[in-house]
C-alpha cells in the first residue's frame, strides 16, 4: 500500500496467484485508491480482473464420455467428469465504488456498487456456453455500529 500524505489517500494493488489439485491455475489483479474526503468521508474506486484455467475434469459437453457401472457402494475410483461452469476457464472482471461515513467513533454507514462481467476464455473444450457466464449490477448498503 503505498500512502500520498498530501492528498490524503492511499493506493493498494495486489497480485494473487493460485494452483489447486483440480489443475486449475487463478491469477487476480486487483487496485483500489482510498480517497479520504473530509473528516468522515470515504470514496474507493477498485478494479479487479480474475482468470482461472478450466479444472482437469471439465468438460464443456458430457455427452459421449466413458462412463462405468454404478456401484451400490461407490470407493470414488470411477471416472469424474463436470460440466460445471466454476470449474470451466472462464475471466471475471469487476469494477466500482464503495463509499463510507463515519459519523462518529461508534457508527458508520457504507454504500457500494459493483458491475461484475464473467466470460469463458480458451478452446472450446475449456469453457461453459457463453449463456452460463453472469453479469451483474451489485448494490450494497449497510451501517455498521460497535458496541
Amino acid at each position: 500500500m503505498a500512502l500520498f500524505r498530501a492528498v490524503d489517500s492511499a493506493l493498494n494493488a495486489e497480485l494473487r496467484l493460485s494452483n489447486d489439485d483440480y489443475g486449475v491455475f487463478s491469477q487476480t489483479a486487483q487496485i483500489e485508491w482510498r480517497q479520504s474526503i473530509g473528516k468522515h468521508f470515504t470514496a474507493v474506486p477498485f478494479f479487479r480482473y480474475y482468470h482461472q484455467s478450466a479444472a482437469d475434469f471439465f468438460y464443456n459437453n458430457l455427452n459421449n464420455r466413458p462412463n462405468e457401472k454404478l456401484s451400490n457402494e461407490p470407493d470414488g475410483s470411477g471416472f469424474n467428469y463436470s460440466s460445471d461452469y466454476r470449474l470451466s476457464s472462464f475471466n471475471a472482471v469487476s469494477g466500482g465504488i464503495r463509499l463510507r461515513y463515519q459519523f462518529n467513533e461508534y457508527l458508520s454507514a457504507n454504500a457500494a456498487y459493483e458491475r461484475y462481467v464473467m466470460s469463458g476464455t480458451g478452446d472450446i473444450e475449456d469453457h461453459a456456453p457463453d449463456d452460463a457466464y453472469i453479469s451483474a449490477d451489485i448494490w450494497t448498503f449497510g451501517f455498521n455500529a460497535a458496541f
